[in-house]
């Protein structure tokens, strides 16, 4: 469960999964399911989910920066195939042994 600020209210977010790597990457995960018409699936519907997915990594990056402080700064790639992120910690030895601490949470 993940706590972010909207609008001056708390907005409690509950990803799918979150996926932690070993190298300290991480990769939220939604899961939904669409109809394929002539080989595609609705475009709203999935920009839908990337946005979705896209506001679970704000909180993530935000609840790692409050337990990490501001080294966690992490950078997200998003790939044309998929409407989630893989995210990494900057490189430093220091942060990649503790990097899974704040995706987990």
């Amino acid at each position: 469960m993940l706590a972010l600020e909207v609008a001056g209210s708390p907005a409690y977010l509950e990803p799918d999964a979150v996926v932690v790597h070993p190298d300290g990457r991480w990769t939220v995960v939604e899961i939904k399911s669409f109809p394929m018409i002539d080989a595609s699936a609705d475009a709203a519907k999935v920009g839908a989910a990337a946005r979705q997915a896209a506001v679970y990594v704000l909180a993530l990056e935000r609840v790692a920066a409050v337990v990490e402080g501001p080294r966690s700064a992490t950078r997200c790639c998003w790939s044309a195939r998929r409407t989630s992120p893989t995210c990494r910690p900057p490189p430093s030895s220091t942060y990649a042994s503790s990097a899974r601490s704040p995706a987990a949470s």
